[in-house]
């Protein structure tokens, strides 16, 4: 069966080494089930996701491909680009066969090791527990044990943030455990891990507590942020603070992103800057994704005819960025 005008499209639209496999495993039979939207698939990347497992060697022209697998997620396997931007997957592994309704009520009447363990901890116990972030959780971005904080002693709750303090603030999730702690102390950790230089650490801070900062250190942070963080290490989390809290230094922070950034990010800045400025109805309007696109791309010449069609959209002087570029 012949792929549609739109998912021809889309094959045409990733990178040359994943398009000979698609090709490749088309010559052999194999079908297209979907184009991907939404996880794994980043808005700047394609997704092809075909009927039968990928079976074919890997074309000689497919250089720069590696096998990539989801066993957490939907069971699929196939390949990626390095930037892990693109993807081809074969189909969704079946799920298991479902237990009996006899079954289901055996194990909830069947109290399990887990809880009868936590009957016995201490909610300080539960939380520590919660501190060791395995790939699992890391991947679904689960967090500590915020009710083992909201439900403990006053004694436990001094404890945990004695722990918290003395590990430091190494990322979202103990901002997000300082923040319902909500002591002096741990408003105070919060503020002085800003100055760690670690964009994920600062924006979470943004996040969760923005009442500990003044509005022009929560601008700086997110223009900061909107600097220095990279497509798989913050960029989400700047967009979404830039989303909430967009003064004129972030605005101005988006469009030189525009133009110097990564393709990638500039991409994704482009995105939101037509969002903001009310010409897109999402912060990455997938109708708009081929002019989003024309961003991606490394050519100074390329990069600024698309800065100026972007300035024409949204009513922003295109020649002033580009005279200090």
């Amino acid at each position: 069966m012949k792929p549609s005008d739109e998912t021809l499209a889309a094959i045409a639209d990733l990178p040359a080494a994943l398009c000979a496999v698609v090709a490749a495993e088309l010559a052999a039979g194999n079908v297209v089930a979907e184009v991907l939207h939404g996880h794994p698939v980043p808005p700047a990347g394609v997704g092809i996701r075909l009927v039968r497992p990928l079976s074919v060697p890997l074309p000689s022209a497919a250089a720069g491909v590696r096998p990539w697998g989801f066993s957490a997620w939907d069971g699929s396997c196939g390949y990626s680009d390095e930037p892990k931007h693109n993807f081809v997957l074969g189909p969704a592994e079946a799920p298991a066969d479902q237990p009996s309704m006899a079954e289901i009520r055996d194990a909830a009447n069947r109290p399990s090791r887990a809880a009868v363990a936590a009957a016995s901890d201490s909610l300080l116990d539960r939380f520590k527990r919660s501190l060791e972030i395995d790939y699992e959780k890391w991947r679904e971005g689960t967090g500590y044990d915020l009710d083992a904080i909201r439900d403990a002693s006053v004694a436990d709750r001094a404890s945990i943030e004695s722990l918290l303090r003395q590990r430091g603030v190494r990322g979202w999730r103990d901002v997000e455990a300082l923040w319902v702690l909500d002591s002096p102390r741990a408003r105070d950790a919060m503020r002085s891990a800003i100055a760690s230089g670690d964009h994920e650490v600062a924006l979470a801070v943004v996040r969760y507590a923005p009442e500990v900062l003044d509005e022009e250190t929560r601008t700086a942070i997110i223009v900061r942020g909107l600097e220095g963080v990279t497509f798989f290490g913050g960029l989400l989390q700047a967009l979404n603070q830039a989303e909430a809290h967009h003064p004129a230094p972030v605005i101005e922070a988006l469009l030189r992103g525009v133009l110097r950034r990564d393709g990638d990010v500039a991409a994704s800045f482009a995105a939101m800057l037509m969002f903001l400025h009310g010409r897109a109805e999402t912060a990455f309007d997938m109708d708009q994704r081929p002019f989003f696109l024309t961003f991606n791309t490394a050519d100074p010449t390329a990069r600024a005819a698309a800065f100026r069609a972007l300035c024409g959209k949204i009513g922003v002087d295109a020649g002033r960025y580009l005279d200090l570029g």
